[in-house]
């Protein structure tokens, strides 16, 4: 993929700010990290909001906040999951049991979206998540000259002796 640099600054969102998070439950396996920095985007145009991450035991799984440029929208991946099937069903998000791919946008209220993840029926974050994104257009202008010639002939008066 391309650069972040090379990619095409079409109006796309390029970073994430302001980030903030109003937290109703927190598992206690886990820590919530929104990035201080303002997030950038990278080669893959994949655009990290924060992580829930494992405090402790790192064999479980990572979810990662990351900005859906298409959908406009925020989206729940994971990482350090060994079990696809598992992965699957949890971006299905029609398994009581595994959900939390696609959280729910607050309507007038910016980017805000109330998050809900559950894991194997144990629920490991309920929230709000809200930023904003910066976007990147260019545009250019063409100046052409149009080349153009014109002759005139004076003719003048001569006088002979």
């Amino acid at each position: 993929m391309a650069h972040p640099k090379e990619l095409k600054k079409d109006g796309r969102a390029f970073t994430v700010f302001n980030k903030a998070s109003r937290v109703v439950h927190l598992d206690d396996d886990y820590e919530l990290s929104l990035l201080e920095t303002p997030s950038q985007i990278t080669p893959t145009s994949y655009l990290v909001v924060g992580k829930l991450k494992p405090k402790i035991n790192k064999s479980l799984c990572t979810f990662i906040f990351r900005w859906d440029e298409r959908a406009s929208s925020l989206d729940v991946d994971i990482e350090n999951c060994p079990d696809k099937k598992l992965v699957e069903r949890f971006k299905s998000d029609k398994d009581k049991a595994y959900y939390g791919h696609h959280p729910t946008k607050i309507p007038e209220a910016g980017r805000s979206f109330d998050t809900r993840i559950v894991w194997n029926s144990k629920k490991i974050f309920d929230g709000v998540i809200s930023f904003n994104v910066g976007r990147e257009a260019e545009s250019s202008l063409a100046i052409g000259l149009k080349p153009s010639a014109q002759y005139t002939k004076e003719s003048g008066n001569s006088q002979q002796d």
